[in-house]
């Protein structure tokens, strides 16, 4: 898609982002802002995630990500499925602490992953109950 399209379509949907601003974005030059990369999936039809991380399966066997211009990758191009969870808010990164990364999932993605409880009972689980949460098995008869 060209370059002036695009900007037709975040003119169409209000996003005030010039030409000549995509095109400093585009080089590396200048680098996006949240708010860039919002406008730029919503009239893309595609994800923030899609414009920061591409899907590692579009990657070649035994290609790493690269980090693109205005995109830095924290060093973590070795681990392109890693990154992508990171970015999606699936999992933590390396170093990070998981008792603040749990403490900070949303709700709904708790409830996912702890189909069993209430929400009033995921509510008042600890960071660590979280991180370290093993389901208990079901007796047999």
């Amino acid at each position: 898609m060209s370059l002036e399209r695009v900007t037709e379509l975040l003119d169409e949907k209000g996003f005030g982002i010039h030409r000549s601003r995509l095109a400093r974005i585009e080089t590396g030059e200048t680098s996006a802002t949240v708010e860039d990369v919002y406008a730029l999936a919503f009239v893309l039809d595609t994800s923030p995630a899609n414009l920061v991380v591409p899907e590692p399966d579009t990657l070649k066997p035994g290609e790493k990500l690269k980090d693109e211009p205005g995109v830095k990758l924290l060093g973590r191009a070795d681990e392109p499925g890693e990154f992508r969870a990171w970015v999606n808010g699936e999992t933590r990164l390396g170093d990070q602490k998981p008792d603040l990364f749990e403490l900070q999932r949303p709700l709904p993605d708790l409830l996912k992953q702890f189909p069993t409880l209430s929400p009033s009972a995921v509510r008042e689980m600890t960071a660590r109950q979280i991180a370290t949460y093993r389901p208990r098995r079901e007796k047999k008869q």
